[in-house]
C-alpha cells in the first residue's frame, strides 16, 4: 500500500505519522521525529504497534488504532472524545516527549478510506499543548487564590463592621495590581473553552469584590435597574458596546438601549455630555 502525500505530511508543522489497514507505519514526519526523537527510518515499514513505543515505552493500541472502532475492549478503557462521528481526540501527559523532558500533549486520528469507501489506515496529529496547560494551572491558582481572599474578606466584614470600608479598599487595590494586570496580558492569547472557564469564574469573583460603584450608584439614583447598574458599571471601566454585549450575553442593540435610559435617567440626555466621564465625575 502506498500513500502519494506522505512528502506534504512530512512538512506538517504537527507531529504526523500514517498506518496503513494492517497497523504498519507508511509516514513519520519530520514533527514527530523531533518530539519522540525516533526517525522516521527507525518505524517506517513496521507493524505490530511499534508507534507507541516513543510513548509508552512498549508496543501497545493507542489512539489511532481505535478509529473505526477497532480494538473496541481496548477503547473501554481509553478517555476519548469523538469529533465529527469519525475522528477521535485524546489528550495526556507523555514523560518520555523530547528527550525525557515531558509535555502535554493532543491527538487527533482519523481514519482513510479509499474512492470505494473501502477502510484504508488511518492518520494521527499530536500537538504540545504544554503552554496552553501551563496557562490553565496559572489560572486555576489565580481563581483559588482570588476565592480564599473572598472567603476571608466576608469572614472579616461580618466580625468587624468598623473594619469594613478600610478592608474594602485593600482588597480593590490589590486586584486593581496584582488581578487587572494579569488579566489584561492572558485576555488575548486565550483560545480553549477550559481557558475561558476559568477566566469567567475569576471575573465573576472581581464582580463580587468591586460592587462598591454599583452600591454607590443604586443608592444615588434609586431609578436605575440591575442591568442599566452593570452597564454603568463596564461603562465606567471603559469596555465598548460590544464587549458588554459579548459579557452580558445580549445583543448590541440592547446595550445601545440600555445606554439611552441611563442618560434619561441621570438626567443628561440630550446634553453634550460623555456618560462615561459623567460616571466618573459623579460617582467615582
Amino acid at each position: 500500500m502506498s500513500f502519494d502525500y506522505t512528502e506534504i505530511i512530512d512538512f506538517l508543522p504537527d507531529a504526523t505519522f500514517v498506518i496503513d489497514s494492517r497497523g504498519v507505519v507508511v509516514a513519520w514526519n519530520r514533527a514527530i521525529e523531533k518530539m519522540t526523537g525516533v526517525s522516521a527510518a527507525e518505524v517506517v515499514g513496521k507493524g505490530d504497534f511499534i508507534y507507541a513505543v516513543p510513548f509508552y515505552g512498549k508496543q501497545r493500541p493507542i489512539l489511532i488504532d481505535l478509529v473505526e472502532n477497532r480494538n473496541p475492549q481496548f477503547r473501554k478503557n481509553y478517555a476519548v472524545k469523538v469529533i465529527d462521528k469519525k475522528t477521535l481526540h485524546a489528550e495526556a501527559f507523555v514523560a518520555s516527549a523530547y528527550g525525557g523532558n515531558g509535555a502535554y500533549l493532543s491527538g487527533l486520528a482519523a481514519p482513510l478510506y479509499d474512492n470505494e469507501g473501502n477502510y484504508m489506515g488511518a492518520v494521527e496529529s499530536i500537538r504540545d499543548i504544554s503552554d496552553q496547560k501551563q496557562v490553565e494551572e496559572t489560572l486555576r491558582q489565580r481563581t483559588n487564590m482570588l476565592e480564599e481572599t473572598i472567603t476571608a474578606l466576608k469572614v472579616l466584614l461580618r466580625e468587624s463592621a468598623a473594619a469594613k470600608e478600610e478592608l474594602e479598599k485593600k482588597v480593590l487595590a490589590n486586584v486593581k495590581e496584582l488581578i487587572l494586570p494579569f488579566l489584561n496580558e492572558l485576555e488575548s492569547t486565550l483560545t480553549e473553552k477550559s481557558q475561558k472557564v476559568y477566566l469567567e469564574t475569576i471575573k465573576t469573583n472581581l464582580s463580587e469584590i468591586t460592587s462598591s460603584f454599583s452600591k454607590k450608584l443604586s443608592s444615588q439614583y434609586h431609578g436605575l435597574t440591575p442591568r442599566e447598574i452593570q452597564i454603568a458599571d463596564f461603562l465606567r471601566q471603559g469596555k465598548s458596546n460590544k464587549e458588554m454585549a459579548y459579557l452580558l450575553k445580549i445583543s448590541v442593540s440592547a446595550v445601545d438601549f440600555h445606554r439611552r435610559n441611563l442618560r434619561k435617567k441621570l438626567d443628561i440626555k440630550g446634553k453634550k455630555i460623555n456618560l462615561r466621564s459623567f460616571l466618573l465625575s459623579h460617582i467615582g
